[in-house]
């Protein structure tokens, strides 16, 4: 439940290990040595952004977690066009931003989708291409729902899943969260088909859970081209908080048919999430 402020905490580590050694507190600097070297080796490789692939983009998708309880405007409907993604997911997905989507003149026709008003169940796929198998339902694990579906692209058909695991508020969900992130990961290694899975994972690049859904899938982080971006908290109790004190929760992963180009963290759209977009390039 720590993990996902390791890069906070390697950031004080940082500062104050030398401090110490300045003020003339060696040995506490040097036991500060031991944590700062972990942290190093677990911070780092996410901070520093990997070689983006270079050909043409396939695919664009966004991830938005709207928060339940906050309505779309016209701001935020406008940078939503002005993507051109090919593929939209909405977490905590609501009738205002249903209704919106629907009196928009957008071109992501094919939707899959669960509404839900009264918590943070909400789960929705607007697609540019249509749709085949989407399921917008409950895992045997999940507490909220997830979509599941294929868009037939001009290049061939694309798995895509829209997730929300559950926040890991206490133990009990921590671990709850992780057993999701594990069954979408079997979902992921059984598909036969190129695929894309984003949402707000509730994890970090720094938690166990997210480094075993890499080792189980083999799927690529399209953020690691960006570096650390973090997307949460936006505000904490309505009120605005800098984005860079902030945790990255919001992926896109992709299968190996996919390499990503690049990962982006897009405006404050009213949300305690900021949206991400992605593009991807078929692999070579």
């Amino acid at each position: 439940m720590a993990s996902p402020w390791t890069a906070h905490a390697w950031a004080i580590l940082l500062l104050v290990a030398p401090l110490l050694w300045l003020l003339r507190a060696r040995r506490s600097a040097l036991v500060l040595l031991i944590p700062l070297a972990w942290a190093s080796l677990v911070t780092v490789p996410v901070l520093l952004p990997r070689a983006a692939s270079q050909g043409p983009r396939a695919l664009r998708v966004v991830s938005m977690n709207v928060l339940i309880g906050n309505r779309p405007t016209a701001e935020a409907m406008r940078w939503l066009r002005e993507t051109d993604a090919d593929a939209v997911g909405f977490i905590e997905f609501s009738s205002p931003w249903q209704r919106a989507m629907e009196a928009a003149d957008l071109p992501w026709k094919y939707s899959s989708f669960h509404v839900d008003d009264q918590g943070a169940g909400g789960i929705a796929l607007y697609s540019r291409y249509p749709l085949r198998a989407a399921e917008a339902g409950l895992g045997s694990l999940g507490r909220f729902h997830r979509v599941d579906a294929i868009v037939e692209t001009p290049e061939g058909p694309v798995r895509v899943f829209v997730v929300h695991p559950v926040p890991p508020m206490r133990t009990g969900l921590a671990r709850a969260r992780n057993g999701e992130i594990a069954e979408i990961a079997e979902l992921c290694a059984a598909s036969d088909l190129p695929t894309i899975v984003m949402g707000d994972f509730n994890e970090t690049p720094f938690g166990a859970a997210y480094r075993a859904f890499i080792a189980r899938t083999g799927f690529i982080p399209c953020r690691r081209v960006a570096g650390r971006a973090p997307t949460w908290p936006r505000r904490v109790m309505g009120d605005w908080t800098p984005v860079e004190l902030g945790i990255p929760i919001d992926h896109c992963f992709v299968s190996p048919a996919f390499e990503p180009i690049t990962f982006a963290v897009g405006p404050d759209v009213g949300s305690d999430h900021l949206p991400i977009v992605a593009d991807v390039s078929r692999a070579k």
